[in-house]
């Protein structure tokens, strides 16, 4: 099944190259030029060309007859009385009111606007699309999230770069343009039905997704259509776009009511992704045309925005873990609001400047655009700006982010509360320059001086001082009162600001200090309460013995013993037979024993390895290794780059790490292929990888089942040394497993 997915997935791969090909090769072959003609009299004459500068500079104008395109009469060309245009040419004869002929050269050259256009960015957009279609195709595992992602990244790119060849009417760019532009979504409704249950989120869409296939065929009967007569062109052009708007909003719907549900910031991402992208091409170009066939910015420049999706995509497929997407949303967000209400503001002016004489509604929504984008990319380059100037824009006692980060780095540096009260009340003071400093601490009950309406981290001013409530629980409250005696305090926003940042820091490290005292004082009284060890770390400690041992007392039961048994059970029937006894069957005994003694001797090996305190981990992991490919039915792909540590023990642990995976490989995995990759992080860390390419597994179920009690202990052993191990895995699918751990500098203590 997995095989024949492949070749499908090749064949679409190879179909991509070659419609690719052929589409860039049709915007290439003829300059895209969309000069509007009328009927005058029996002559077709010049109306309103789309490049006014290149006209201006051919000497082309309204009004002028055109003779004939590329060296055949006006008359011969199909789509010239139904489209009233010409779309594209190489040439074109003109005969001027005055009586001259005007015989004008096409060049991509004098039409740099296209040649971008419709040629560089679609070229760009091809190769950028094909090669992550084989990345994602060769490198990542044969999955149906994989392959689906593939096809909507492929469909999106046919979609694009065929906008060229649909302009200039080619009948394949028309049937590609319009049968992808559906298609796509269809392939991203499928990749976010699989991708929910990957997240084990309910899809309440609809399960019945096979039957959105029928849409592109639909699309496809409507541009044969057109082919044949260009009456349905416009029709067909308003059902496609309505086709694709309607998807549109359904991939929203089910986007922002997943994220609403489970608040995942993958979801939040892709839905992002899709929206910045995908919403220009409605609103500036879909709703416009379907609605006043007038849009306000063309296909090409509205469907730019695409590029952006597969970056997204890939990035959310691949990425281990994301960055801090709400961070970026909030900060676009609020630059895109800042940006709104300025174009509103601007382009009304510039509409009443004018008297609104010259400019349409379009001419207006245009100019809102433009000034949109202009303003968020501004604002996000005098954030740019500003960070690289702030030693400029900022006194050294103005600079309360760095004063802010200084003064936390501190706080964090305290022992103890009393330590942590004394430095925060130093930097306040410092800081703010204030005379009067009070922190008061009471029970938390209801009638406490009104204090019970204040929430924490707010500052209110209280005659003249201000108050602050700076920690609350179901026992205390603290509460900080600053002034400067009988004068009354004034604080600038900036300074407020740094105060309820650092007060927010302080009430957390005042949180964590106190916990970690009370559980301090409780081991000293649980200490002094047994004068020798503590009941519980006993019982803890005496519990992973017992383990230990019940899992080496099985591992000899099944094996070792088992086989001296059946050995003596030999014995005992050559000593009871009476009969002369077969040097053959000796030698077998004999064999077997050594065999018994070899496994012994292997399993002791396994509990105390003893290459690794003589030779180092490079030579233990080699023997080990050889062992395993003996073993073993799958082929083994071993890359180890061994990193240095100060603790010994991390080098046993990566031992055992690996120990584990290779025998749950060779029990568990039924895979053919196993790869297994060791690679240093930074000065202190490493990071180990596993693949296979067997059963799989549901990763949330292998840590209960009896089977995989070597999962859960290789994930406590991580844990231990403060690592994070992540499971990808599905049944049918293969398991991958990433441990990264870095060394604490305490690590050798």
């Amino acid at each position: 099944m997995k095989s024949n997915t492949s070749k499908y997935l090749i064949l679409f791969i190879f179909l991509y190259s070659i419609l690719g090909i052929y589409l860039l090769y049709v915007a290439v072959s003829t300059p895209f030029i969309s000069m509007e003609i009328q009927k005058a009299g029996e002559y077709w004459v010049v109306d309103d060309p789309l490049y006014k500068e290149w006209a201006k500079a051919h000497n082309i104008e309204s009004g002028d007859i055109i003779l004939g395109i590329d060296n055949n009469p006006i008359d011969e060309s199909s789509s010239i009385k139904e489209d009233k245009s010409i779309r594209a040419a190489n040439n074109i004869s003109l005969l001027k009111p005055s009586g001259g002929v005007n015989n004008v050269e096409v060049s991509h050259m004098d039409l740099p606007e296209q040649l971008i256009t419709h040629i560089l960015l679609p070229s760009l957009y091809f190769i950028l699309s094909l090669g992550l279609a084989l990345y994602l195709s060769l490198k990542q595992q044969s999955n149906s999230l994989n392959i689906l992602l593939i096809l909507f990244l492929l469909s999106v790119s046919l979609a694009y770069i065929s906008a060229g060849a649909s302009s200039r009417l080619d009948t394949i760019g028309l049937y590609v343009n319009g049968t992808f532009l559906v298609l796509c979504l269809i392939f991203l409704l499928h990749f976010l039905k699989e991708y929910f249950a990957y997240l084990r989120m309910e899809w309440e869409w609809g399960r019945k997704i096979i039957v959105l296939y029928v849409l592109p065929f639909i699309v496809f009967l409507l541009s044969m259509m057109t082919s044949f007569n260009s009456y349905y062109f416009k029709l067909t052009s308003d059902i496609i776009l309505s086709f694709f708007l309607i998807l549109s909003l359904n991939v929203f719907y089910v986007l922002i009511k997943g994220y609403l549900k489970s608040k995942s910031p993958k979801l939040l991402f892709i839905l992002w992704g899709l929206i910045l992208p995908i919403l220009p091409f409605i609103l500036l170009y879909a709703l416009p045309e379907i609605f006043t066939e007038q849009h306000i910015l063309s296909a090409d420049i509205s469907a730019l925005f695409l590029l952006f999706i597969p970056f997204s995509f890939i990035y959310i497929h691949l990425a281990d873990r994301l960055f801090d997407i709400q961070y970026h949303m909030t900060r676009f967000r609020y630059y895109s609001m800042l940006s709104l209400g300025t174009g509103v503001v601007i382009t009304a002016g510039i509409y009443y400047i004018w008297n609104g004489d010259h400019l349409t509604f379009i001419d207006c929504a245009r100019i809102f655009v433009f000034l949109v984008i202009i303003l968020i990319a501004v604002f996000y380059l005098k954030e740019q700006i500003d960070f690289r100037q702030r030693k400029i824009l900022f006194s050294t006692n103005g600079d309360y982010i760095h004063g802010l980060y200084l003064s936390i780095h501190d706080l964090g540096q305290a022992r103890n509360q009393q330590e942590l009260f004394q430095k925060y009340e130093r930097k306040i003071v410092e800081k703010l320059e204030v005379s009067f400093l009070d922190i008061k601490v009471f029970p938390s009950d209801k009638n406490s001086d009104g204090y019970n309406k204040y929430t924490l981290g707010e500052i209110r001013r209280y005659g003249k001082k201000y108050q602050m409530l700076l920690h609350e629980t179901a026992v205390e409250k603290i509460v900080l009162t600053i002034g400067n005696g009988l004068q009354s305090v004034l604080l600038r926003k900036e300074e407020l600001l740094w105060l309820e940042l650092l007060s927010l820091y302080f009430h957390s490290f005042y949180s964590n200090l106190k916990l970690v005292e009370e559980l301090v004082e409780e081991l000293q009284l649980m200490k002094s309460a047994n004068s020798h060890r503590l009941p519980w770390l006993d019982k803890l400690l005496w519990q992973i013995l017992e383990k230990e041992k019940a899992i080496l007392a099985q591992e000899l039961h099944d094996t070792i013993l088992q086989e001296q048994l059946h050995l003596a059970r030999e014995l005992d029937l050559l000593i009871t037979s009476r009969m002369e006894v077969e040097v053959e069957k000796l030698a077998t005994i004999r064999q077997q024993l050594l065999d018994a003694s070899m496994d012994l001797r292997e399993y002791c090996e396994n509990l105390s390895p003893p290459l690794l305190d003589t030779f180092g981990l490079q030579a233990a992991l080699k023997k080990f290794l050889q062992k395993i490919k003996m073993r073993a039915d799958f082929m083994l792909n071993a890359h180890l780059d061994i990193p240095q540590f100060k603790d010994p023990m991390l080098y046993l642990m990566i031992y055992r790490l690996i120990q584990e995976l290779l025998n749950n490989a060779i029990k568990h995995a039924k895979a053919s292929e196993v790869e297994l990759r060791i690679h240093p992080v930074g000065e202190k860390g490493f990071e180990l990888i596993y693949l296979d390419n067997g059963a799989g597994c549901e990763p949330n179920e292998v840590f209960k089942s009896t089977d995989s009690m070597g999962i859960s202990g290789m994930r406590e052993r991580v844990r231990a040394f403060n690592g994070e191990m992540n499971i990808n895995s599905a049944p049918g699918q293969g398991m991958r497993i990433k441990i990264r751990m870095i060394e604490s500098s305490d690590t050798s203590d």
